[in-house]
């Protein structure tokens, strides 16, 4: 009887105990940390959806000016913020094999649409790695570029549907995500649609089942705790998505277009012992394909909103971009985005603000040891490199919340080159740079040459105006007036 009495308080000092183990450890390692809150650590802002992850993060990074790393809590978990540069690229580059994996969830037994490029790791990630670089060749790239530019006619053509209208006032994020839907599609799977023309209806489901399905909270899972993924033993991919894409490898291998197509072509000729079963070929291609849609359609969304919200940037661009269409008799080609200089400064200025992996996960695979202090990364121990805050820290570029496409030119490279990585660094570098950056440019050219974009400042009178004040990425273009350029 007396332990009944005593348990609930023995239950408390256990808890007590657990909690104040697990939130001490950086003090245990030696190592200068943010004190954490019960249960959140230092993710609180986020999880009480006051602030996303990457400002979360960004505010630490800035708590953290005078180390050059510092420890945090993601909930229950220690991780390191790095902001020393050396460390950053000795952690990328020079001691990646203390660092090979990104410590997100990939489960090869039970999961085979988990193990993708992004996520795998050891000799998995080599493997995949050398199989689909030649995928994103400069050569390559170049054939896909009619898939492209078929997709960018389709987009005029629907932007061009909204001119005459008595306002036409036009959701131009949504109508690019569509677009990008649409030369993800080709590219990728080989697919010739048009969704604004029509719905595919096998495409449609697939995109719906993979909004329904992977939600932020099993994303969070995948990179906070993904040893408690495994513990189902089943498949977290959505299930109608995976069978549209395991139909779409069958189909690929009957012939067809696409990196689909390459790649199971390429397979065919591979030996049994080294050849890619059709779920691994899928799982490659839902990666690029969904991480591709995301990450695309940001860096047009922020390329445009940068430059509406600089005029004088958007009419140097515009007297380029004319200067080298009617030298190409008013045709957008290959080698006429290759002329276009400027557009090159605009997208990396871009991509230096807002970087699609605003955030670098590694997880330390062996005990590493800081040189400079001698203090030791444990195995086993997240290290987050908080690369949209490196981007725009001014201790590395000049006046960095400015849009100075000119910084690039080379006489202006005053900055620390070495904090410019928008597509990461290392052996993980993203491989598909020169094909992301051909689907952008030619979105951002599409939409620039063929249309006047006005920001629907709405006021009394109800007419458009020209921008006062930067607007941020999220809301500008979805709330736009077109009208034809003249």
């Amino acid at each position: 009887m007396g332990y009944i009495i005593y348990a609930p308080l023995i239950i408390v000092i256990i808890l007590y105990v657990i909690v104040k183990h697990l939130f001490t450890y950086w003090d245990r390692q030696g190592i200068i940390n943010i004190p954490p809150t019960i249960v959140y650590g230092n993710l609180r802002p986020t999880i009480k959806h006051q602030k996303s992850f990457q400002t979360n993060i960004n505010d630490l990074y800035w708590e953290a000016v005078t180390v050059p790393y510092i420890g945090i809590y993601l909930l229950c978990r220690p991780a390191l913020l790095i902001r020393d540069l050396n460390l950053v690229k000795r952690i990328l580059i020079q001691d990646q094999e203390f660092f090979k994996h990104r410590g997100i969830y990939c489960d090869t037994q039970q999961d085979p649409m988990s193990m993708n490029l992004f996520s795998a790791t050891d000799a998995s990630h080599t493997n995949l790695h050398a199989k689909l670089s030649p995928l994103f060749s400069k050569m390559m790239t170049t054939n896909l570029f009619e898939t492209v530019h078929r997709e960018g006619r389709s987009l005029i053509n629907e932007l061009g549907k909204y001119v005459n209208d008595v306002k036409p006032v036009v959701n131009l994020h949504k109508l690019l995500h569509t677009h990008l839907l649409n030369v993800i599609g080709g590219i990728f799977l080989g697919l010739k649609i048009n969704l604004f023309e029509n719905d595919d209806e096998s495409f449609k489901y697939f995109n719906e089942d993979i909004a329904q399905n992977l939600s932020r909270f099993k994303q969070a899972q995948a990179f906070l705790y993904p040893g408690t993924m495994k513990i189902t033993k089943k498949t977290h991919f959505p299930r109608n998505a995976q069978s549209f894409l395991m139909k779409s490898v069958e189909n690929a291998m009957r012939g067809g277009n696409g990196i689909i197509h390459a790649l199971t072509a390429n397979e065919v000729r591979e030996s049994d012992t080294n050849r890619l079963s059709n779920a691994t070929i899928a799982a490659q291609i839902f990666s690029f394909y969904y991480i591709g849609n995301q990450t695309l359609h940001q860096i047009v969304i922020s390329c445009l909103t940068e430059l509406l919200n600089n005029p004088d940037t958007l009419d140097k661009l515009l007297v380029e971009n004319d200067t080298i269409l009617k030298k190409h008799h008013a045709q957008l080609s290959y080698d006429a985005l290759q002329e276009m200089t400027y557009l090159d400064l605009c997208l990396k200025e871009t991509l230096r603000k807002s970087p699609p992996t605003a955030i670098i996960t590694r997880e330390c695979t062996k005990d590493y040891i800081i040189e400079e202090s001698g203090q030791t990364i444990k195995k086993g121990i997240k290290v987050i490199i908080p690369l949209a805050s490196i981007q725009n820290d001014d201790t590395y570029f000049t006046n960095p919340k400015d849009f100075m496409p000119e910084r690039f030119l080379e006489e202006n490279e005053k900055f620390i080159y070495d904090a410019y990585m928008p597509y990461g660094s290392g052996s993980r570098q993203c491989p598909a740079k020169q094909l992301s950056e051909l689907i952008v440019k030619c979105a951002i050219v599409n939409v620039i040459s063929s249309f006047t974009i006005l920001i629907n400042n709405e006021k009394d009178d109800n007419q458009p105006t020209t921008i006062n004040k930067p607007h941020t990425n999220e809301t500008l273009l979805k709330n736009v007036i077109i009208k034809p350029r003249v």
